[in-house]
């Protein structure tokens, strides 16, 4: 599948130099996190089956009626570094239940980065403002008083017929943790 709802500016900007470093790297932004701030926490917002939204459907090409999503807020010295969210297509579940159960207990991060057979498919990175919907997510939860976000976005996939989304919308001051 391949995400076709970009901003159309996504190939034309370059991301701030102090948010390469959390846009481009390869593997868990919690331990990057953690390497920089000690005290790190997440907070689960929500965790809920819900019908797939016009954007899993047009953006993800997510065909099941219904979708697990989770949404977080990624803290650390009493400040919010990232939103992220998890779309996990109905399929997906029903094909790995035992695994994708695991978000009960454990962080995407584990079921990610400490599981063998999960593959990246992809990643990307792009720029979002006002008129985004990823913005609109960050805004239901968190006072939102920056212009635009810049999202990294990774599509998943367990044992190689469960794929899943991530979509981590990363806060401008991260850039001073570079």
């Amino acid at each position: 599948m391949t995400l076709s709802v970009l901003p159309l500016s996504s190939s034309l900007v370059r991301p701030p130099l102090g948010l390469q470093v959390w846009l481009y790297h390869p593997h868990s932004l919690t331990d990057l996190l953690k390497a920089r701030i000690p005290s790190v926490a997440v907070e689960v917002l929500r965790q809920d089956w819900e019908p797939r939204s016009w954007f899993d459907t047009y953006a993800l090409g997510v065909v099941d009626a219904i979708v697990l999503r989770r949404d977080i807020v990624m803290w650390g010295d009493d400040k919010p570094w990232w939103y992220a969210q998890t779309v996990i297509p109905k399929s997906s579940y029903d094909n790995a239940p035992d695994y994708f159960n695991r978000l009960e207990r454990e962080s995407i991060r584990h079921l990610i980065f400490a599981t063998d057979g999960v593959k990246r498919v992809r990643m990307s990175y792009y720029p979002v403002d006002k008129h985004g919907v990823e913005y609109h997510w960050v805004a239901r939860h968190l006072p939102v008083n920056e212009p635009h976000f810049w999202v990294r976005f990774a599509e998943y996939c367990y044992q190689d017929d469960a794929p899943f989304y991530l979509f981590e919308v990363l806060f401008s001051e991260l850039r001073h943790l570079s």
